[in-house]
């Protein structure tokens, strides 16, 4: 998986799962609302909304590659 999916994956996470700040997550910004908080919305992410913009693979496949970076 690309860094760039990786990064669509993470702030589309954010966005579902995240506490609501006000500031949506891009895939350029998604980092700086916390890397434990975007790891945690990804978990959550994926055991809720497989199929519906990314499966649960690519969800879990693109949190392996932040928790091991």
């Amino acid at each position: 998986m690309n860094r760039d999916k990786s990064q669509a994956i993470a702030a589309s996470a954010y966005n579902v799962c995240g506490p609501k700040t006000g500031e949506a997550a891009t895939p350029r910004n998604v980092w700086t609302f916390g890397r434990n908080v975007v790891l945690d919305c990804m978990a959550r992410y994926a055991d809720v909304h497989d199929g519906e913009l990314f499966t649960r693979d690519e969800i879990i496949a693109a949190r392996n590659l932040h928790v091991n970076s």
